[in-house]
């Protein structure tokens, strides 16, 4: 990059040092305005005759030599004199550099014009002085009036006017200057650039990257625009010089528009202005690809357009950001950057200031503005960095000190828990003495007397009551000392709700009985057939609370009831659970209490137990989401209860299984119709069937298993209770009209219920909750299949008689049509 810069300098100095006669009678330097007027030629026709004596020539002035944009040609006629005795050598300064065909007119002597030319317009070496500026060399003669026409064209460029006479020797020295100024303005916006995408990749920041490249491309356009490359690195390819200007123009826009999208947040504003500016930078795009087949002044104007559109759409977003209070100060001060270029051209075509850069010589200073927004935004968005950075550690350093303080608390709250546990353990062994020894202990007696002869005890039964306590608590013990509750993991699977509450209901009932209670189970009709839970862990809760129940009630009442409540969604249930009993009760003051540990009611003495159960219970309702309440049943006695939210499931989620020895039933080819809507399900009763020895039929529905039985002799039908269209009972109803001796099992994830309005005379031979055992299904189904068999020998024999007599009765009538025919 310095080797260019350096070959760059060479190359424009080169052509100034070629003329280094400077006449000693030249002015420095001097405004020719004042004696400059100004003629539009918007045909471009005039000669230098026709313009020389047109009559709309009007004064030179600060609209008509900052004519901007136009597609016109203009005529300058400049009048000197030389006022000393001697002529007079200087160089006629036109404008600035971007100006692209200019001519000057010099009056011959004899009559006629002298042409010379300048600008990226003509090859350079038709330039009168090959230097980027369209300078002119001129010879004033002694005592004397010389004008000067000048016609400028520069469709699709800004225009800008100055004429100036200077002389050759200072024009060289400001050539150097400039020369100087613009390779170090230029060198170090390459610096600049290179840091910016530098950082904006080490810091993430894609403004810093968009800037940059926005800030190079007007770079190079500006040193296009200014003739470095026209001069010194492509000679006299004009065409390639107007390409570049342009895409290096459309480019800038390309990468400006991205800047200010970044900078302006409009991702995070509605999609459409997302797209509105995505469609303005691909219009850039194709702009740069089709300049060199459009007018000059046609893409200027469809370049500014857009441009302006965009910058309209900008003070949009800026003002929809600024009422939501979604920007700081750097935004609008950007815009205000970026709007002082047009609004100082405004002042200056109005008169309000005599500075502006368009008629500037120095490149550098039209860049530095790009140069001074680029290094605010690296210095913003460095400061931004660091800040976020400091942010950061000291986020880290809070997230330190407040995991320190948590580990701290996490070890005392361990450590006191150990200590804890450490104490629960010294109570166990403490106590495990007593808790085993008296179980053993009352066999060993009961043991010994039974072998003296004493006939007064049960002592069988005394035996296993003594060895069923010893069990229940040695299960205890092993469940708490191994830490399972801490670790605990529920394992949910889908089952039969009303089979798994029946089972531990007929245990309960057991137990109860055992001690002289009274047991009353009180099931919700409107119960789930199948739901999602862990049936293990649900049934070791309800065992310890009846168990509980039992064991503090002596001759008393224990009720286990379950309730449907509304569910929060329609794909779950909730259940309320209730066990209730009239024992000796729990004192207020032990509720809270009881659910440690190793914690037994003051009541309690009398009673075996290590105040383990419900502990544990308490645990496992905790893993499901629910908790224990106890409270005092009205009456007496204590009311343990919690709530249970689960997920509703179908029979098909079920996983298939059987349980059935090998050659336990022989079925000897009976025929038994399976009516079940679950595939899965009928496959498995017939699979089951067919492999001790029956003969499957299954039907999908009633409609299916009546069609069935009129063409097959059936011996019993097995049948689910809900079905769609002919259900359960629909077809036991039809069943017994038809086939009465037939018998009807109902194999169902629920108790019968019977709907409303039917026959209360009807019912099944036999029921059977799901999960059935396959061995009793087998068992059932044979043993009433049997029973068909030896009950249908008379129905065998009255269906022939009744067959005879109708056969009979058909002849006779036919015989007697005969007659009467």
């Amino acid at each position: 990059m310095v080797r260019g810069l350096l070959l760059a300098l060479m190359l424009g100095l080169t052509p100034l040092l070629a003329h280094a006669a400077v006449p000693s009678c030249a002015v420095t330097s001097r405004d020719l305005s004042p004696m400059t007027e100004v003629l539009e030629d918007p045909q471009g026709v005039l000669t230098p005759d026709a313009a020389l004596h047109a009559a709309d020539w009007t004064p030179a002035s600060v609209r008509t030599l900052q004519p901007g944009y136009s597609a016109s040609v203009w005529w300058l006629r400049i009048r000197l004199r030389n006022p000393s005795h001697t002529a007079c050598s200087a160089w006629l300064l036109a404008g600035p550099a971007q100006l692209h065909d200019v001519r000057a007119f010099l009056p011959r002597p004899a009559g006629g014009w002298t042409e010379k030319v300048a600008g990226a317009g003509h090859p350079l070496a038709a330039w009168s002085v090959p230097v980027r500026q369209p300078v002119f060399p001129l010879v004033l003669p002694d005592d004397g009036d010389s004008t000067v026409l000048l016609r400028i064209s520069s469709p699709g460029r800004r225009m800008a006017f100055t004429p100036q006479l200077w002389s050759e020797h200072a024009f060289e020295r400001a050539a150097v200057f400039e020369s100087l100024v613009d390779g170090a303005v230029f060198g170090a916006m390459l610096l600049l650039v290179c840091f910016g995408v530098a950082l904006g990749r080490v810091f993430r920041r894609p403004r810093l990257i968009y800037l940059a490249l926005a800030v190079l491309s007007y770079t190079i356009y500006v040193a296009v625009l200014y003739n470095y490359g026209y001069v010194h690195l492509w000679p006299g390819n004009g065409a390639f010089n107007n390409w570049l200007t342009r895409c290096a123009v459309a480019m800038t826009f390309f990468a400006g528009n991205l800047y200010f999208c970044d900078v302006f947040r409009v991702a995070r504003l509605h999609r459409g202005f997302g797209r509105a500016f995505a469609a303005f930078r691909f219009a850039y795009l194709l702009l740069a690809l089709a300049s060199p087949w459009i007018e000059p002044g046609l893409w200027q104007l469809m370049v500014h357009r857009i441009d302006r559109v965009a910058v309209l759409l900008f003070i949009v977003v800026l003002v929809i950001q600024w009422r939501r209070r979604a920007l700081g100060w750097f935004p609008p001060t950007l815009l205000a950057l970026g709007l002082m270029e047009p609004l100082m051209r405004a002042a200056y075509r109005v008169g309000l200031h005599t500075f502006y850069t368009a008629d500037n010589h120095l490149f550098s200073v039209t860049v530095l503005p790009g140069g001074v927004i680029l290094i605010a935004t690296l210095i913003s968005q460095i400061a931004k960095a660091r800040r976020n950075e400091l942010r950061a550690k000291a986020a880290l350093e809070r997230k330190r000190e407040t995991d320190r303080i948590r580990l701290e608390q996490l070890v005392s709250l361990r450590t006191g828990q150990l200590q804890q546990a450490l104490r629960a353990r010294s109570g166990l062994l403490a106590r495990i003495g007593h808790d085993l020894r008296a179980p053993l202990a009352a066999m060993l007696d009961s043991a010994r007397q039974w072998q003296a002869g004493v006939d007064s005890k049960d002592f069988p039964r005394a035996i296993e009551r003594s060895a069923r306590q010893q069990m229940e608590l040695i299960d205890e013990l092993v469940e708490f000392s191994r830490d399972e509750l801490a670790e605990l993991e529920l394992v949910e699977a889908p089952g039969y709700l009303h089979s798994f509450l029946h089972d531990v209901a007929d245990q309960a009932q057991r137990d109860a009985a055992r001690r002289g209670n009274r047991f009353e189970c009180r099931l919700d009709p409107r119960l789930p057939h199948v739901v999602v839970a862990d049936f293990r862990r649900l049934r070791q809760v309800l065992a310890n609370l009846l168990g509980n129940a039992a064991k503090f009630t002596r001759d008393g009442r224990i009720e286990f009831a379950v309730d449907v409540q509304p569910a929060p969604a329609p794909d779950q249930v909730r259940l309320r659970v209730t066990v209730r009993d009239n024992g000796i009760g729990i004192a207020p003051d032990d509720r809270a209490r009881l659910l440690l540990p190793f914690t037994r009611g003051s009541n309690a003495l009398g009673h075996e137990g290590s105040g383990l159960g419900l502990s544990i219970v308490a645990q496992l309702l905790q893993l499901m989401g629910s908790a224990l309440q106890i409270d005092a049943a009205p009456g007496g006695g204590s009311r343990f209860s919690f709530e249970l939210h689960l997920s509703l499931a179908g029979e098909e989620a079920i996983e298939a299984g059987t349980d059935l020895p090998a050659g336990t039933v022989d079925g000897g080819g009976r025929v038994v119709l399976v009516v079940d809507d679950q595939v899965q399900n009928r496959e498995l009763l017939c699979d089951l069937l067919d492999g001790s020895g029956f003969v499957a039929l299954a039907a999908a529905d009633g409609h299916a298993a009546l069609r069935l039985l009129h063409e097959k002799e059936v011996a019993l039908v097995l049948t689910d209770q809900r079905m769609d269209g002919l259900d359960g009972w629909g077809l036991l109803a039809a069943v017994r009209r038809q086939w009465p001796s037939l018998p009807v099992v109902l194999c169902s994830a629920a108790p019968p219920q019977r709907p409303v309005g039917f026959d209360s005379a009807l019912s099944f031979d036999d029921c059977l909750l799901k999960p059935v055992a396959s061995s009793e299904l087998l068992v059932r189904v044979d043993a009433l299949a049997a029973k068909l068999a030896i009950d249908g020998q008379g129905d065998k024999e009255s269906s022939r008689a009744r067959a005879a007599g109708s056969a009979r009765r058909s002849q006779g009538g036919a015989g007697h049509g005969d007659t009467d025919g």
